[in-house]
């Protein structure tokens, strides 16, 4: 009986091992109905990196960073209601690398009923969610690849179609029987078209490229080759056209091409600026400096005859050198006044918009007898940076009518029509503008670039032999200083959503009487701040897309004076000073958010500078105990981007494109970097942004 006991109790054990272990090989956890986490396994140890004493009493959705497809609250109704709950999650591991798993949770009520555990078990979907995705992607691009074909007749009518075509035309095959292939090519690409059909009749093929117009008017690109039918008499009986989708390679094209005209811009830019200086330095030296020693001069004559007495005879020649000197002086405040006037026209933050305009195209018909009629209508009225922006484009167009144009008369416009501004610059110049010409043109880009930052748009129509209009769109954004009824506008800008919720959370809690509002990335945070009010941006400083240091200097472009806060993982005695240098109100690491956050807004809102204790105390000893800045805190801002890009792995030509400067000036700046940090290479250089927590 002893031994019969003792067979059972081993074999028990041996079972129990056994589903111990095959408990191990599942991702299972347990935790309460709040989301603590008291039970983690060793598959899930191996699934996410935590170990279990990590693991134990966090809340699982916020450690995990768990990414629903529906409100939590509702997965949670259901699972109360039917006992469990089956769906896919996003996940985030312990090395950061997000995986989606197929997850199974089950309810554990007590005795009472009452809900007392959730058994969650996952398994890891990620390369099966790739595999789908690639599947996808491979069918897409084969339906792509297969080209539509169709047959006309010598009309040009429709007598066959394959399925492909009209699917990709929308149609069904019976819809376009008998019809002209003609509508279907986009009206302003008919005449590349009807070129080519030419060509056809006569070579017997042709290819072109031009927008096909589906049936519900969408327009796409294609390429089309035409192939004539021809009868045993070589008669021209119709032809077939094999058409393709190529939307995709001429929106990479049109990328590749907007970088190069960036690229082109940025250089043009910096050579203005170059060639500007040379300018202001010239007018200095030749109109001022001459002046200056002219009026040193008369100074010295006038103090040798006054230091021994004048004599009655010289009286009157001190009396002419000082009218002299007076004349001198005069010119010489007007020669002033004349170059900060170009530097940045005085009256545009004195009157406004309408009245520097009105300044500018008065002096410019003195100066080159165009006439010029200002129309200024409604109350315009814009925020001072964003008045500097439609005054440049102003004054570009401006520029154009003066060298390019030949024009007699410009009408200019400039009117508030509900919630945008207008300004048109119209000219009766019998010559084309060659800005106007050439959409790829470096004036007409540097427009664009100002009319995308103020969420507007720019058109240029011109009418040979008639004249040409520039026509500028910009909405009106109302002044901080403005602010509706429903308070402090805020926008959070962090990629995690996760990390979002929890800001808003603490924001809408607090009695800041505040909007919240949302961006992931940094194109999501220029188009909000370019066609919204925002009175304070939360930037986090690790973004998919850009850069945070990158996100402020460009908020910092757009709008001056919006405040911004950094929120960020990195430590404030690293990235805090960068970041309080390129225009950041404040700075705060993220761990220190649920005790501080509150405050640190309402400082900055008031206006105020907001750096936590430790970082204040840390500034302060490196002041009174002379310990110096380390050698990553002396570089500029353009070397400590750069310092970062090489760290993070990038060449020098991927550096190169992506900050607009050629691969030899970022040569110079890394070589420039290195000498400053005392370091040989770019492993050098890597070690030390990692030791000091630069880069992750």
């Amino acid at each position: 009986m002893g031994k019969t006991h003792m067979r059972n109790q081993e074999l028990r054990r041996r079972v129990l091992k056994q589903q111990v272990e095959i408990l191990d090989l599942a991702h299972v956890l347990i935790r309460d109905p709040e989301d603590h986490i008291l039970f983690w396994n060793t598959g899930a140890e191996g699934l996410y990196g935590w170990t279990k004493e990590e693991a134990l009493g966090q809340i699982s959705h916020a450690m995990l960073q768990t990414q629903f497809p529906e409100p939590l609250a509702n997965i949670k109704t259901r699972l109360w209601q039917e006992g469990q709950w089956k769906g896919e999650l996003m996940h985030r591991t312990r090395d950061g690398h997000q995986i989606a798993v197929a997850s199974h949770w089950v309810l554990h009520n007590d005795a009472q009923g009452v809900p007392a555990l959730i058994l969650e078990v996952n398994n890891d979907i990620t390369e099966l969610k790739r595999s789908e995705r690639v599947v996808q992607e491979l069918n897409i691009a084969l339906a792509n690849a297969m080209p539509g074909i169709s047959r006309c007749d010598a009309r040009g009518r429709y007598i066959e179609v394959n399925e492909h075509y009209a699917q990709m035309l929308g149609y069904e095959p019976g819809e376009l029987m008998g019809a002209d292939w003609r509508p279907v090519i986009h009206p302003e690409d008919q005449p590349f078209a009807l070129s080519a059909y030419e060509r056809l009749r006569g070579q017997g093929q042709a290819e072109f490229e031009a927008r096909a117009v589906r049936k519900d008017g969408s327009a796409f690109h294609v390429q089309a080759l035409l192939v004539a039918i021809t009868d045993s008499r070589d008669k021209f009986v119709g032809h077939y056209c094999f058409i393709r989708d190529i939307s995709e390679r001429k929106r990479e094209q049109e990328l590749r091409e907007s970088r190069e005209r960036l690229r082109a811009f940025a250089i043009h830019l910096d050579s203005a600026i170059e060639a500007e200086r040379v300018r202001m330095s010239r007018e200095i030296h030749d109109e001022l400096g001459q002046a200056l020693t002219s009026l040193m001069i008369d100074l010295g004559w006038t103090d040798a005859h006054l230091r021994h007495g004048p004599a009655h005879q010289d009286i009157g020649a001190l009396r002419g050198k000082i009218q002299s000197m007076s004349e001198t002086v005069e010119s010489m405040i007007t020669n002033i006044r004349q170059l900060a006037t170009e530097l940045r026209p005085p009256l545009l933050d004195k009157v406004g918009l309408g009245a520097a305009i009105e300044t500018h195209a008065r002096q410019l018909q003195e100066r080159t007898g165009i006439r010029c009629e200002v129309s200024l209508e409604g109350n315009i009225a814009l925020e001072q940076d964003r008045s500097l922006s439609v005054f440049r484009v102003y004054q570009e167009a401006m520029t154009n009518v003066a060298r390019h144009a030949r024009a007699s008369r410009v009408e200019i416009r400039l009117s508030c029509e509900e919630d945008a501004l207008l300004l048109e610059v119209s000219d009766n110049g019998r010559v084309a503008v060659p800005e106007a010409a050439d959409p790829a043109s470096l004036g007409i880009i540097g427009m664009q670039e100002r009319a995308r930052i103020l969420g507007g748009s720019l058109d240029i129509h011109k009418d040979p032999g008639v004249g040409t209009t520039v026509r500028l769109n910009v909405p009106i954004v109302r002044s901080v200083r403005a602010r509706d009824a429903k308070g402090t506008k805020i926008l959070i800008v962090d990629d995690h959503p996760i990390v979002r919720h929890g800001v808003k959370q603490i924001l809408m809690e607090a009695s800041l009487n505040a909007t919240v509002d949302e961006a992931r990335d940094a194109a999501g945070m220029r188009e909000h701040v370019c066609t919204n009010d925002c009175d304070l941006v939360l930037l986090d400083l690790s973004l998919p897309d850009k850069s945070g240091l990158e996100c402020l200097s460009e908020l910092k472009r757009i709008r001056p004076k919006l405040p911004v806060l950094v929120l960020s993982m990195y430590s404030d005695t690293q990235f805090a000073v960068p970041a309080l240098t390129a225009g950041a109100s404040g700075y705060l690491t993220k761990e220190r958010a649920p005790k501080e956050l509150v405050s640190a807004v309402r400082r900055v809102l008031a206006g105020g500078k907001y750096m936590s204790e430790q970082l204040a105390q840390q500034l302060a000893f490196d002041v009174i105990d002379g310990a110096g800045k380390l050698p990553h805190e002396l570089l500029s801002q353009r070397e400590f981007r750069v310092m970062l890009l090489i760290a993070s792995g990038r060449t020098v030509t991927e550096i190169a494109q992506e900050v607009c400067l050629s691969p030899k000036t970022i040569s110079t700046y890394r070589s420039r970097v290195l000498g400053k940090m005392n370091l040989n290479t770019n492993a050098d250089l890597t070690q030390y942004c990692t030791r000091h927590g630069l880069v992750q």
